[in-house]
Formats: C-alpha cells, sequence, structure tokens
C-alpha cells in the first residue's frame, strides 16, 4: 500500500507535467529509481552477503550513472555507495572475509559507474572543444578549457543560466521563491527527519532512504543558494525520501 501511495504523489507530483513529457525528468527518475531498487535488493535477510546479490550493486551503479548523464545532479547518487562503502571497509575492521571484501569490490565499481556517468561526457565536450575544436568551426579553443576543472556544465551554468551563489535572490525573483517554497520546505524537513532516524533501527530499504536523504538534502541548499530556484519543482521528481 506504500508503494502504491509513493507511486501515486510521484504521478502528482509539482513535476507532474514535466513527467508526462518527453523531458529528462522521467528518464532520470525511472534510471535511478530502478538503480535504488537493485540496491535494495542486494542485502540479504539474513544480513550475510551473497554474490549473486552482491552482483546487484554495480548494476545499480550502471543505472545510476546513466540517470547521471541525463541529469548532472545524478552524481549526488554515489552518496549511497559511499556510505555503503565506509560500511564495509568498518566491517573489516572486525574480521576480514572474502564476502566483505567482495561487497566493498562491487560497492567500488557502483561508485566508479556513477562517476563515469558525469565524466564521460565532461571529457568528450573537453575533446570536442578543447582539442579537436579546428574540426568543429572554431577558431581557438572555447574559455572554460583553460580552467583549473574544464567543466562544460559549470561553465554553461554560469555563463548561460547565471548561476552562482546568491545571483538569483533578486527582488524581481521573489515571486519564483515563493512558487518553490513549498518543494523546497518538504525535501528539507523530509530529508532532516530520515536523517534523524536512528541507525539502529534501518535495515535494508530504511537504510537506503537515509542514504538518499543526503543528496536530497544538498540539493535542496544548492538549489536554493545558487540556481534558478524554480527548477526544483521538477528536480524533486527523482528524489524518492519526500514522498515518503
Amino acid at each position: 500500500m506504500l508503494a502504491f501511495i509513493a507511486a501515486c504523489l510521484h504521478i502528482f507530483s509539482p513535476a507532474g507535467l514535466f513527467l508526462s513529457a518527453p523531458y529528462g525528468e522521467s528518464t532520470y527518475a525511472l534510471l535511478s529509481f530502478t538503480g535504488y531498487f537493485l540496491f535494495v535488493q542486494s542485502f540479504s535477510p539474513s544480513g550475510a552477503s551473497t554474490s549473486l546479490k552482491d552482483a546487484l550493486i554495480p548494476l545499480a551503479g550502471i543505472l545510476c550513472g546513466l540517470a547521471t548523464t541525463v541529469r548532472s545532479n545524478g552524481i549526488l547518487n554515489g552518496l549511497l555507495f559511499l556510505e555503503e562503502a565506509i560500511r564495509a571497509l568498518y566491517s573489516l575492521t572486525g574480521a576480514i572475509t572474502f564476502a566483505k571484501f567482495r561487497r566493498l569490490l562491487a560497492v567500488g565499481v557502483a561508485g566508479i559507474c556513477t562517476a563515469l556517468g558525469f565524466v564521460v561526457p565532461q571529457y568528450i565536450a573537453y575533446r570536442d572543444f578543447c582539442i579537436n575544436y579546428p574540426f568543429t568551426g572554431h577558431d581557438e579553443p572555447r574559455i572554460w578549457c583553460r580552467r583549473t576543472l574544464p567543466s562544460i556544465s559549470s561553465f554553461v551554468q554560469d555563463h548561460y543560466w547565471n548561476n552562482g551563489f546568491l545571483r538569483y535572490w533578486t527582488v524581481s525573483n521573489i515571486p519564483l521563491f515563493a512558487l518553490a517554497s513549498p518543494m523546497l520546505a518538504t525535501m528539507t524537513y523530509s530529508a532532516l527527519w530520515t536523517l534523524n532516524v536512528e541507525s539502529g533501527r534501518l535495515t535494508g530499504a530504511g537504510r537506503l532512504l537515509r542514504s538518499l536523504a543526503a543528496p536530497q538534502l544538498i540539493l535542496a541548499a544548492l538549489t536554493f543558494s545558487k540556481h534558478h530556484v524554480q527548477i526544483i519543482t521538477r528536480m524533486s521528481s527523482g528524489y524518492p525520501v519526500w514522498y515518503f
């Protein structure tokens, strides 16, 4: 019943219009949610790690990586695997076993796959605009190629969208902050509530929700402080914690 309610809330969320159109939000949500599902399935009811269960983790990472190619904020999904990697490393302090090492390796591969979803598009853009620029009709490399971290994503957001810390905080944008405030408040409250739940009570799906609360909170904070704040109404569709 809870899953049905969550699905209904997802359909009738503020991003409903975008989810019903050929837009990136629906694709991102599909890939991310499927990745989360596989990650949950990797937990054994007995708590023991098995090769079949651990094999699901890299698959989850691949899906999260594909989601990141659709929406760059998908890189925050890497926190899911980072927390699990820390848990796996901590478990090795007790006794080193092949099963524990196998799970750590699986989580590491998943994290790399997620990161590649962000790095590969950046590399392709760097190759085309900074190295092979004569073949793309440009006389010289683009200005962002000379940055310490040459990211086309950050350049586009800064140069064309005027994203930046507090740049959107203008009087004319007050109505947009009012539009975004219900979603920002919901995402922030639900994330903080989930993070405050005792760790000992969380296993499997509960641990997943706790791991996803941090990315949701980070997204809300970044959107509020440096992005076009109204986009939170559609970006929120890919973060399931607030549905619960």
